[in-house]
């Protein structure tokens, strides 16, 4: 089966064709398979890419653990950037779980994609192992939490992430913010753990600092993978960032 491996801002996807893969396959252990760091390829998550659709590509997410996302803004940046190698447009149109998104490719290896509306799960703010997080939806689950120390995530990101107050497992951002332009996040991803960036994630911090005042405009986010851009035109946020093709490869198991 043959493969591309990307990433962006160290957040890293194996993507390949459905048409390659094999006829009844147990999906989800096949994703904890090929997803392993040590007797797989390694990625944060598989894309699987589907051309059978009146959009450019039809994705589906799925976190190394196995399970189905809704939606990932590195993923969906990844994908953009794929799309364009092929292809003389740089506008695509892509379905989601989360509903039809739209990427740019603006050069080589730099995507803009369109999250779409964030918004409040439910009534907010939540407190939580004594911190106080907002519940929002990207087209997945987000929990942002403003902290002077995002290294609480090392205690803190596993044990909010799978709390039975979250039905189905939450996204959990730590963020301490600079300036109300600037921000450093660190995440931990559900499905995942703590992985190096979150494009959906920085989407959820530019909609819960706005809302509450404590970010304006454009905004910086500094990750452990490295920087993106958030912007919101007419409430939808928009992300921006670099990505890259790793390597090509075929995968035998």
């Amino acid at each position: 089966m043959r493969f591309i491996k990307m990433q962006a801002q160290g957040n890293d996807f194996i993507i390949l064709d459905d048409a390659t893969l094999p006829y009844h396959l147990d999906l989800s252990s096949y994703i904890k398979r090929i997803c392993d760091r040590h007797f797989g390829i390694g990625a944060d998550g598989l894309v699987v890419l589907s051309y059978l659709t009146k959009y450019d590509a039809e994705m589906r997410i799925f976190n190394a653990d196995g399970s189905e996302a809704e939606m990932c803004g590195s993923a969906l940046r990844c994908v953009t950037t794929f799309l364009k190698e092929s292809s003389k447009e740089s506008i695509f149109k892509i379905k989601t779980k989360a509903g039809i998104k739209t990427g740019y490719s603006l050069d080589e290896v730099t995507a803009k994609v369109n999250i779409g509306k964030v918004k409040f799960k439910r009534e907010n703010p939540i407190t939580i192992c004594d911190y106080t997080g907002y519940y929002v939806s990207a087209g997945n689950p987000h929990l942002v939490i403003f902290t002077e120390d995002t290294a609480i995530i090392d205690a803190l990101g596993k044990r909010i992430s799978t709390d039975p107050i979250f039905k189905n497992g939450v996204n959990v951002e730590f963020v301490k913010i600079i300036s109300p332009k600037e921000v450093e996040v660190r995440v931990w991803e559900r499905g995942v753990g703590e992985t190096l960036a979150c494009g959906t994630g920085a989407s959820a911090v530019q909609f819960v600092g706005k809302e509450q005042n404590l970010l304006k405009g454009s905004l910086l986010l500094h990750f452990p993978g490295g920087d993106l851009k958030t912007n919101i035109q007419n409430n939808y946020i928009f992300l921006t960032g670099r990505t890259e093709k790793v390597f090509l490869g075929e995968y035998f198991k």
